[in-house]
């Protein structure tokens, strides 16, 4: 039992210096800013619409359980709370303040995604990239590249090209661990989904077909349109689809066949969004940064004790 705690243990969390979790929480919350940050003028059309929530999500309805509904869901408050969001956001991703602002910026997009799906349809790319935005309020993200690690230096004369013992972290893998896992798992029981409910018919071509020149269609694709046409490429793409989707979790246990799936994914999401412009995922391309071993390509002085040669999310040495 102890040896088994203890493998657990190094795998949610090994040494790190907390470079690849601040690099993450940069390039992760500058994107949400850049690409995803929710839509003033679309949220006020909601909540000035009043149409009653056709399913409030649990955050919703926590928040309109505690506060009276005029309060809230007004176009005033939805301002304020827009701005607050976008401010926490940017002073968490230059980390200042950073667990706070990481914190505030999270919440706030959760309330954001939780009240348009509150009005109807529902997505769920935005799922484990919110949650990815609060697991920086929950972890050393600021330790590294950040103001406040500015700040602590110019207080304790700590040169941040230099790593000691005491600047390794043991909270600075599991978030992004955690993500690696959750992505694998989306991938995973989408792909068993198909075969479940869809069966062998899934992969006859035709199906992807049916749906593609649907898609294509509505949303004025003409390469998708003609794609839907060619039912041997619809045949192999299915095909390959479902195992790019029941396989990813490959990367977890062998490192090598990464790039290889990395680069599948992009291929693959980019390919439903040209084609179809149906649910592409950008989220999931961002979140490929997890599986990058940013601290493998740090400068380093001769101060510099060597890390373990170990991937991201791997307690294990790679295996050259």
């Amino acid at each position: 039992m102890n040896r088994f705690v203890e493998q657990w243990r190094n795998f949610w969390f090994p040494e790190s210096s907390a470079y690849n979790l601040a690099i993450c929480r940069i390039i992760t919350i500058a994107s949400q800013l850049v690409f995803f940050f929710p839509s003033l003028g679309f949220h006020i059309s909601l909540v000035d619409s009043e149409v009653e929530f056709v399913e409030p999500q649990l955050f919703i309805y926590i928040i309109d359980a505690i506060f009276p509904t005029d309060l809230v869901f007004t176009s005033q408050s939805l301002t304020i709370i827009f701005w607050i969001t976008a401010v926490s956001g940017f002073t968490a991703a230059i980390g200042l303040v950073t667990r706070i602002s990481a914190l505030i910026f999270s919440l706030g997009n959760w309330f954001f995604v939780a009240l348009q799906f509150s009005y109807g349809e529902e997505h769920h790319q935005e799922a484990i990239f919110c949650i990815f935005l609060l697991l920086f309020a929950l972890s050393p993200s600021g330790k590294r590249l950040s103001i406040d690690s500015l700040i602590g230096r110019l207080r304790g004369g700590e040169n941040d090209t230099s790593l000691s013992q005491a600047d390794m972290y043991h909270t600075a893998m599991w978030p992004l661990i955690l993500i690696q896992i959750l992505l694998a798992y989306a991938y995973f029981s989408t792909g068993i989904a198909k075969l479940l409910y869809g069966g062998l018919e899934w992969i006859n071509g035709y199906t992807l077909q049916r749906y593609m020149l649907a898609s294509a269609i509505n949303s004025d694709r003409s390469i998708g349109i003609w794609l839907a046409q060619q039912h041997v490429i619809c045949y192999i793409l299915s095909i390959a689809t479902i195992l790019f989707e029941v396989f990813f979790f490959i990367i977890l246990f062998f490192r090598k066949a990464t790039v290889f799936f990395l680069i599948a994914g992009i291929l693959f999401h980019m390919g439903i969004y040209i084609t179809m412009m149906y649910a592409p995922f950008f989220q999931h391309i961002i979140l490929y940064i997890v599986f990058i071993d940013f601290e493998r390509y740090l400068p380093r002085d001769r101060h510099t004790p060597s890390l373990p040669d170990v991937d991201a999310g791997s307690s294990k040495p790679l295996t050259r």
